[in-house]
């Protein structure tokens, strides 16, 4: 009539299981908030400001003689300006 249940379902294989399952959905949880943290927060690959590429720019059209000292002045203030 009655089952035998035992120990009540807790046996050594079910604890066992028990426990790895909620290491597994911790582990998940974590590595989820850490992903979503870097996403959010930029902390991921996050690319040089646009100021200091365009500084690059600037320099190289310089070195090349494309611009005169006098606008490679104005633009360097230019985008420094804060």
């Amino acid at each position: 009539m009655f089952w035998n249940m035992g120990d009540g379902g807790w046996n050594a294989l079910g604890f066992g299981m028990h426990g790895i399952g909620m290491l597994v959905f911790w582990g998940a949880l974590i590595w989820l908030v850490v992903v979503l943290a870097r996403t959010v927060g930029g902390a991921g690959n996050r690319s040089r400001p646009a100021a200091d590429a365009a500084l690059e720019v600037l320099a190289v059209r310089y070195a090349k003689g494309e611009i005169s000292q006098s606008e490679f002045e104005t633009i360097r203030r230019t985008l420094t300006q804060k």
